[in-house]
């Protein structure tokens, strides 16, 4: 991107010089003697090389960006996984642990 903004500024100089150059050769032709138009000159090239590029501002992008990711409906989550029962490691049955065993 910024290439392309050199080129295009490098192309409008040109133009510019051109145009210039055009109109300066009528006007030497009628003041030969006439030293002030190649100050100008000057003063303008100076002005058009003086321009500087800067970045261009940044924007904030529409929409929701990449970076979050969007809360999910009901219907698109996955079912929760069943709820794992405890084993007594004294008797091997589920739903208790060993010091609440009723096998002791």
């Amino acid at each position: 991107m910024l290439k392309k903004l050199q080129d295009l500024l490098t192309e409008l100089q040109e133009d510019v010089l051109v145009d210039s150059s055009d109109n300066d050769d009528g006007e030497t032709c009628s003041n030969d003697n006439d030293g002030s138009n190649d100050s100008d000159d000057d003063k303008e090239n100076d002005q058009l090389v003086e321009i500087s590029l800067q970045n261009p501002k940044r924007r904030k992008a529409k929409g929701r960006p990449k970076s979050f990711k969007r809360i999910k409906r009901s219907e698109e989550l996955k079912p929760a996984p069943s709820k794992r029962q405890n084993q007594c490691k004294n008797c091997g049955d589920y739903g208790h642990y060993r010091p609440r065993c009723p096998k002791k």
